[in-house]
């Protein structure tokens, strides 16, 4: 069953994600090669009409790179809101699923549709970067990333922990927003206040749990192995056992969350 979930909600919200991102994919290479151009015989330098359309294209791309990923989030949790907090979310619960399962899919969707979207802004990046010639074929080898990384100390072992903690986080960040949902349709008729309320008081009371566990963190024994001497190179400072803490924790807090989210749309169901 939960793989019909998962379907179902890779269709639903597909529908509105695939021609944001699709649209983001035609506009890197049309604005990439327009600035690439900028300067010759098509598109001179001297003329103010080209210098100005070349700004234009430039922002137009960061912004682009903003609205992607600012899109993701929006659509997913509109599409939350529609299908679990709003009227039509009848709908939702009297199927024959159990809430963890809707849970479930809701949240590894979101976190699967953000990564895609965190993955195109890189890849879009190195290819914008690349046909305006800030780079050339040659710059970027495999050798020459591994020098740098040993330089920087960051390990094979590092590089994962940190792509797990950017998945866990994705995770814990769709978590909190849907535990906001699920307190705030408890507040009869005002569903969106009561999320955005729910936030803010969340987010206070997670911000002191995370200073009260780092706090408690650098009295361990573990901590004296942050220290490092002056000579030290950067993010050396950072080891694993630093990332794993990190994953341990925000692990920790969204399955806190997950229950939270769980037993409202159970057993505290307002619409």
């Amino acid at each position: 069953m939960l793989g019909k979930l998962l379907k179902h909600e890779f269709k639903a919200t597909g529908r509105l994600l695939l021609p944001i991102y699709i649209a983001f994919i035609i506009i890197t290479p049309i604005t990439a090669v327009y600035l690439r151009l900028n300067g010759t015989s098509l598109f001179p330098e001297d003329s103010m009409f080209f210098n100005v359309l070349s700004g234009l294209c430039m922002a137009l791309y960061i912004i682009a790179n903003i609205a992607m990923v600012t899109a993701s989030y929006i659509v997913i949790l509109y599409m939350f809101y529609k299908t679990m907090v709003s009227k039509e979310a009848y709908l939702t619960h009297t199927l024959p699923v159990k809430t963890s399962s809707l849970l479930i899919s809701k949240t590894l969707v979101a976190a699967i549709w953000s990564i895609i979207a965190l993955v195109l802004m890189f890849v879009s990046i190195l290819s914008f970067t690349r046909i305006i010639g800030v780079w050339h074929k040659g710059d970027i080898t495999l050798e020459k990333i591994q020098i740098v990384l040993n330089q920087l100390g960051i390990t094979p072992l590092f590089i994962i922990l940190f792509i797990l903690l950017i998945v866990v986080g994705l995770i814990s960040s769709y978590t909190t927003y849907f535990t906001c949902f699920a307190v705030g349709q408890r507040f009869t008729g005002h569903p969106i206040a009561g999320a955005i309320l729910s936030y803010m008081v969340l987010s206070f009371i997670m911000q002191i749990i995370s200073t009260l566990a780092i706090t408690a963190f650098s009295f361990t024994d573990f901590y004296d192995k942050l220290e490092l001497d002056d000579s030290s190179i950067m993010y050396s400072n950072v080891p694993s056992l630093y990332l794993g803490f990190l994953i341990a924790f925000s692990s920790f807090l969204t399955i806190i969350l997950f229950l939270i989210s769980n037993h409202m749309f159970k057993k505290k169901l307002n619409i």
